[in-house]
This record gives C-alpha cells, structure tokens and sequence, in this order.
C-alpha cells in the first residue's frame, strides 16, 4: 500500500454501497421495503456535515455545486461498486454477508488524480454471520483466521 497526501472533495463526501435495506437506507425508504431487502449495489452519496446529519446529495446537485465533475461522479460511482463488490466476494468466501460498506474518495494532491481516500475497515462496513451483526473486531478475527 501506498499513503499519498490527499484533498477531499468538496469538505468531504461518504459513498455507501447497500447490498441490503438496513439502516438509514431503511429508516428513509421502509414505506417501500421491508428491513433487509436485497438490494443491486445501490450506490448514494451523503456529504460529509455532522451539523445536517450527512445529507444525501444528488449527482445534479454535486456537478451543479461544483464538487465533482460528471466524468468524476460517474467513476465514484463506478470504483465505489468494483470495490464493495470484491470486498463482498471476498467476506462471502469466509460466510460473512455484507450488507453495506462506506467508502471515500478525493485527490491524489500532488496527481490531481482521484484516488480511495479512506481504508476499508470493519467500522466502515455493515456485515452479518448467518443473521446476526459482526462486531468490527470479531469481523477482523473470523475473517483472518483460516
């Protein structure tokens, strides 16, 4: 691996990847499914602002606010669904289901070429064994030992 100085964009943007309907997906969205629905990668983008509760935010709104670009959205969303999806391959293989992960991107600031900004870890993710929630640490255990 390799650490690079890197920009946000914008004050910073959280890309989730749901597999299922949990959490704030499902507190929005329960009039329409029920908790745990599989879902196709279902790709949103909140930003990052704790004092507005991480907003969801639309590829209009971030192109029109100029945080990213369409070219850069499209690859966001594009890498965002590559990674979440080996990652959930990955977790399958050891019976882990993962229902949904956070990543972050911005700039490499020296490139200027958009880069994975965050590490992928078990506090950034949602992941059940056979029904029940895997505790970040117990994540680690059960998937480093053979």
């Amino acid at each position: 691996m390799t650490v690079k100085n890197a920009k946000m964009f914008g004050n910073g943007l959280e890309v989730i990847c749901r597999f299922k309907a949990v959490g704030s997906f499902h507190r929005r969205y329960g009039a329409y499914c029920d908790e745990g629905k599989s879902l196709d990668a279902f790709t949103e983008v909140t930003l990052k602002d704790d004092e507005r509760n991480d907003p969801p935010i639309s590829e209009d709104a971030l192109v029109q606010l100029g945080i990213l670009t369409k070219v850069e959205y499209d690859t966001l969303i594009k890498w965002t669904k590559e990674v979440s999806t080996f990652v959930k391959t990955e977790l399958e293989k050891k019976s882990l289901e993962l229902y949904d992960i956070k990543l972050e991107f911005g700039y490499d600031k020296e490139s200027k070429q958009m880069m994975l900004i965050d590490e992928i870890s078990g506090g950034n993710m949602r992941v059940y064994q056979n029904g029940s929630y895997v505790e970040p640490l117990k994540l680690e255990q059960l998937f480093l030992n053979e």
